[in-house]
């Protein structure tokens, strides 16, 4: 499996560990990635590998959608007004 965000697109870089004389020695920065389940009325549960700042920025995206859309119709979204536990 890869090292490499779905959302973002982030990977695995190259750098350097620097020592206090100067000597570099190569070491890999990975990605802050997180499994999360999503769910999709199509295909059900799908688990996917996310960086912390893709969930961070989807939920951002999501919020403004519902600010937006607040704001032009003075409700919330049928979406969320009418959510129940699935349970």
């Amino acid at each position: 499996m890869s090292r490499k965000c779905v959302v973002t697109g982030k990977g695995v870089q190259v750098g350097h560990n620097v020592s206090h004389s100067n000597i570099k020695t190569k070491r890999r920065f990975l990605p802050n990635l997180q499994r999360t389940s999503v769910r999709s009325d199509v295909l059900g549960s799908v688990r996917l590998r996310v960086t912390a700042a893709g969930i961070r920025d989807e939920m951002a995206n999501e919020r403004i959608a519902c600010q937006q859309y607040a704001f032009q119709h003075g409700i919330d979204r049928p979406d969320i007004t009418n959510w129940k536990w699935p349970f």
